[in-house]
């Protein structure tokens, strides 16, 4: 009777070890998603009536250009 309700106790430790690993990992993937978002300053959108014709290309700047202007690198969502 002993080693059966051991028993029940090790597996019920393993379950909510493995239960608290998977919340923490979920937990830890939500809050990296969050953190790390990448920040658009803008839109690029294609533009192209015709075709036969190259698309034409319009940036929609979310900021003035003075503060673009001084990071190294920007992303830009595109649009069509």
């Amino acid at each position: 009777m002993e080693n059966s309700e051991k028993q029940n106790g090790k597996e019920g430790e393993d379950m909510l070890y493995a239960v608290t690993f998977i919340v923490g990992v979920i937990v830890g993937f939500v809050v990296t998603r969050i953190i790390f978002k990448p920040k658009y300053s803008g839109a690029l959108r294609l533009y192209q009536p015709d075709p036969n014709e190259p698309a034409t290309m319009y940036l929609e700047l979310e900021e003035p250009a003075d503060n673009i202007r001084k990071y190294k690198s920007v992303i830009f969502d595109v649009r069509f």
